[in-house]
């Protein structure tokens, strides 16, 4: 018995005013107990094509049949409550982020997805997730430029059921163009430079009736570690004294401690993530002068810290936990 027939699947997506036809006519059957590999060049698409077979994207034509289940044949709102049932995280990573650290991702998210870099963006930060993306409510915000040259990445997170918007701003490696989507949703508060943010992402924000916080520091994301909705962790002395001015708990610590090539130094935002239970850091928090405190931070608020490597902590820009 097939534990998965897919036939003839289709899949096309738009970007940037053109269509692209990633998927034509491919079918798959795989029978009970069988080990199947698929195999093919960098950029086939095989990746989309497994995707559709296991439910985390969807075809524009053709057929699935998953466990008995014609999954291609339910309306959105039955393959929306379908998914919900079987609800996986995925984790939004720098490309060059150390394999122990992704390595160890993977015992908490379904699926590690690595970003490359935007060349027009300074080199030590061109790929990392808070400087290409702001995401907030199902909602994910980017580069015009970058959603068209990581089509495929971006066509998968709509078929998991994320809306992008491309803002209009135009990617430098010049501060402060660089930093229109680099905001920090705590809670009901966004901390941001209204100055600097993307207009759309602004617009987006006060529809949502996200409190606006300004704050005068460009690389928001970058320098706020999220704990919970009303707890952040900053080296930042001015968006640690507007959190607690807003009522949020603030854990003020060291500006060391936190390595970036290109730069002296990185932030501890830059070098963290949450996915709602856990607070992720992207390398060893004994080797922080305040390790400990931010431990028992964590703790306080109701959060396991985790270390992902015996590393000293690395800035890789926020990894970025998408509930699908």
């Amino acid at each position: 018995m097939a534990i998965l027939e897919a036939t003839d699947i289709i899949k096309r997506y738009k970007r940037a005013g053109y269509t692209v036809t990633a998927l034509n006519r491919a079918s798959i059957k795989v029978e009970e107990g069988e080990f199947v590999a698929i195999t093919g060049v960098s950029g086939s698409k095989k990746s989309t094509f497994i995707n559709i077979c296991t439910e985390l994207d969807t075809a524009n034509a053709g057929s699935v049949i998953l466990g008995g289940k014609i999954i291609t044949a339910m309306k959105d709102g039955e393959f929306t409550q379908y998914r919900e049932k079987k609800q996986m995280t995925y984790a939004l990573v720098d490309c060059r982020m150390r394999e122990a650290e992704k390595k160890a991702l993977h015992s908490y998210a379904d699926k590690v997805i690595s970003l490359p870099p935007l060349s027009s963006l300074p080199t030590p930060v061109a790929s990392h997730p808070d400087m290409l993306l702001f995401s907030y409510a199902k909602n994910i915000f980017t580069w015009q430029s970058y959603a068209k040259e990581q089509a495929e990445i971006f066509s998968e997170l709509e078929g998991a059921g994320y809306k992008v918007v491309t803002i209009d701003e135009i990617p430098s490696d010049k501060y402060p163009y660089d930093v229109p989507l680099n905001c920090a949703v705590v809670g009901e508060y966004l901390i941001a430079n209204t100055k600097t943010m993307s207009k759309k992402a602004k617009s987006f924000a006060e529809n949502a009736h996200l409190k606006i916080i300004h704050t005068n520091q460009g690389y928001a994301k970058c320098s706020t570690c999220v704990v919970s909705d009303n707890a952040i962790i900053t080296s930042d002395t001015s968006i640690h004294a507007l959190a607690k001015k807003n009522g949020i708990s603030s854990l003020l610590v060291s500006s060391d401690g936190v390595r970036l090539d290109g730069y002296d130094k990185g932030f501890i935002g830059g070098a963290s993530g949450s996915d709602g239970q856990n607070v992720f850091f992207c390398g060893d928090l004994t080797k922080h002068p305040d390790g400990k405190r931010i431990v028992a931070f964590c703790e306080q608020h109701g959060k396991k810290a985790v270390s992902l490597s015996r590393e000293p902590l690395y800035d890789y820009g926020t990894v970025i936990f998408l509930k699908i």
